[in-house]
């Protein structure tokens, strides 16, 4: 075959992609199903806008701009996919009975197959559920509340001989990773004591590493899936963002090594963990469970108590008012709290909430695909069925038309009197219905216990500019570091 031979094949090749690109981009701008629906071209185009939006972003915000730009409740931002922002409609499509199913293509970028968050099948779901309930009850939960006490008296120990501005997230990341490390698996890390005089830990590094990387498991997933092939050592030099990823992976496949040597020697944890209900499972199996319990038990709980420390702290009327409930429920500085004490406390319960509905652990959209059979209709237009639709907890959180003008303000009186229960339903910082997070009988407990504790028995304040750093959206939120720089002294009776 003669050079001039091959140039023309390759000409033609490329004149051939370049008409098929073209034909594609045309039907997708004017022709598909969704081409009525306002949004970026380029949006409809490809995901690429999509991608570009959330890489190390706040992506929720844009959205939410965008639906202000265009006065839509539901934009177009990818060639398949809505967002929708209307909250009336968040009870449709993720109800209890809903038949709005996961699209795989969305939650295998968690990189966690077939755990509770990424399993598509209902039955199988349904069944793990089933299997997992017994330990995330609100039974179990108060019965092991003593652990979660344990884990605060840890962190109260470590808090007395802070004489310096510390980063208050990362300390209440190394309380909620050994809570849920050892409550699920009876497995004790050392986080909270990792450092003499700080709360750095390399674990908590590994976490910020990889909590970037779910956009790129999302919008090039073969690319990642050729990464996840290499050898560790390598994968870290190429793609350290991946490689911490792996790392998470292993810390997960030690917790069932620890948990099968227990039932080898016939030691006894202390208390029934996950694993003892997954016989039938491969180890495999268990550690993506063990994935996802961790990262899920502590970055939700982690952040929603940082900011309940800098609202409460920056507030002096509020902090007073807690301290004062706190005082009478905890009369002196070293009584140990119930839980189901402290549930009754109608300040601390709606201080909480707040800390919840602002934090808004898991904020953006939880895609789910439209039914057959089903009829979606969005300010007069018909979403048809195998359109890839989500709506966001963000979006329910910050509306004032459910919460009013001050709606980006920490004011717990909203949540006191018989304005709770209608509030209530918009609050979804863990979603609502059947994939609801299994366990927020036990972050909600962990969050109320240790604002509880904290508060009674130290005097918070800022330092001089001190603020929540910078958050973007990987699934779960995160902060930059430092994530609340803050500082404390004992109290005194």
């Amino acid at each position: 075959m003669t050079e001039r031979i091959k140039f023309q094949l390759l000409g033609g090749v490329a004149v051939l992609g370049l008409v098929v690109l073209t034909t594609i981009g045309f039907y997708r701008l004017w022709f598909h199903p969704l081409a009525s629906f306002p949004g970026p071209k380029a949006a409809a185009l490809s995901t690429d806008w999509l991608y570009r939006a959330s890489f190390g972003k706040y992506v929720e915000k844009t959205l939410d701009e965008l639906h202000d730009e265009y006065n839509s409740s539901v934009i177009r931002i990818a060639p398949n996919e809505l967002h929708i922002r209307k909250p009336e409609l968040y009870k449709t499509i993720y109800s209890q009975s809903t038949t709005y199913y996961k699209p795989w293509s969305f939650y295998q970028s968690l990189s966690i197959p077939h755990s509770l968050t990424t399993e598509t099948d209902p039955d199988m779901h349904r069944d793990m559920r089933r299997i997992l309930n017994p330990y995330f009850s609100k039974r179990s939960v108060e019965q092991l509340s003593s652990l979660v006490i344990a884990k605060i008296e840890r962190l109260d120990t470590k808090l007395r001989r802070m004489d310096k501005t510390f980063d208050a997230h990362n300390a209440v990341m190394c309380l909620t990773v050994e809570l849920i490390t050892e409550f699920l698996f009876g497995r004790q890390v050392n986080m909270i004591e990792a450092s003499e005089n700080t709360f750095d830990a390399d674990f908590l590094e590994i976490f910020e590493a990889a909590s970037t990387g779910q956009p790129e498991l999302l919008f090039h997933p073969t690319m990642s899936r050729i990464k996840f092939a290499l050898p560790r050592p390598l994968l870290l030099v190429l793609d350290k963002k991946l490689g911490k990823l792996l790392q998470i992976g292993v810390w997960a496949h030690g917790c069932v090594d620890y948990h099968n040597t227990k039932n080898r020697t016939g030691e006894r944890i202390g208390h029934p963990v996950i694993f003892d209900s997954l016989g039938n499972l491969s180890d495999v199996r268990k550690a993506s469970m063990a994935t996802e319990l961790l990262v899920a038990g502590s970055d939700t709980s982690g952040t929603t108590l940082t900011y309940a420390l800098y609202h409460i702290s920056s507030n002096s009327k509020i902090k007073e008012r807690l301290t004062e409930e706190l005082r009478k429920a905890m009369p002196t500085l070293d009584t140990t709290p119930a839980l189901l004490k402290l549930e009754q406390l109608p300040y601390l319960s709606a201080c909480v909430k707040e800390s919840l509905r602002l934090a808004c652990p898991v904020p953006g959209r939880l895609p789910r695909i439209v039914p057959n059979g089903k009829s979606l209709i969005v300010d007069g237009k018909h979403i048809p069925s195998g359109t890839i639709v989500g709506m966001s907890a963000y979006n329910l959180h910050f509306a004032e038309s459910l919460w009013g003008s001050d709606v980006h303000e920490f004011n717990p009186d909203r949540w006191l009197g018989q304005v709770d229960d209608k509030l209530d339903q918009w609050l979804a910082p863990f979603s609502k219905g059947a994939r609801s997070c299994i366990g927020q009988n036990l972050a909600l407990a962990e969050i109320r216990m240790t604002i509880a504790v904290l508060f009674r028995r130290f005097e918070f304040s800022l330092p001089p500019g001190s603020k929540i750093n910078s958050k973007h959206d990987s699934f779960t939120v995160h902060l930059a570091s430092p994530g609340l720089p803050l500082q404390c002294k004992p109290k005194k009776e």
